[in-house]
């Protein structure tokens, strides 16, 4: 398959658009959400990103169906590579981290809808790695623990709301002491 690409709904609206070389799929990327309106012919967009050689590359961008951004980030050979960024349909932070290789790496930041911090630690070669801490939509601290390659190791403590240690916990390689 060479040249330009345009794939339908069954409705009859625009799905996809994109370009192909040697039945590859080359440069720019448009996938769309199904038009609800008689007569449009695209939907709001679901995504749009470039490929080289069928893989992904460079910056992609995800939609909500209402068109507010849902992700972005980059990718290389096809994987997730360096910060991607996931938004809450209102437009508040939902989580922010670095990929390499297409796995999780570095500090990772999630988010309640309120933008208060819910949970963040770090991960190595996408498995959790040392302190992770968790806290209420208020911002309050409610969990603190440690993990090593993705298991509890180490104390835990839990918090009531006001940030008193209500609960301590120990655990070696996953398993409570």
């Amino acid at each position: 398959m060479n040249g330009l690409f345009t794939g339908y709904y069954p409705n009859g609206s625009v799905e996809m658009r994109g370009t192909y070389s040697n039945d590859s799929l080359q440069g720019e990327y448009l996938h769309y959400f199904p038009s609800r309106v008689k007569g449009v012919e695209q939907g709001v967009l679901v995504e749009k990103g470039s490929y080289k050689n069928n893989e992904r590359i460079g910056t992609w961008s995800s939609y909500y169906p209402d068109g507010t951004l849902f992700t972005t980030g980059n990718y290389s050979n096809g994987k997730f590579d360096g910060i991607w960024k996931v938004y809450f349909q209102n437009g508040k932070m939902k989580q922010l981290g670095a990929y390499a290789n297409g796995i999780e790496t570095g500090k990772w930041t999630f988010y309640h809808d309120n933008g208060n911090v819910y949970m963040e630690g770090n991960y190595m070669a996408g498995k959790k790695e040392g302190e992770w801490i968790e806290n209420y939509n208020t911002g309050t601290i409610k969990f603190k623990y440690n993990c090593k390659s993705n298991v509890f190791d180490g104390k835990m403590f839990a918090y009531d709301a006001a940030g008193k240690i209500i609960d301590e916990k120990y655990y070696e390689k996953g398993l409570q002491k």
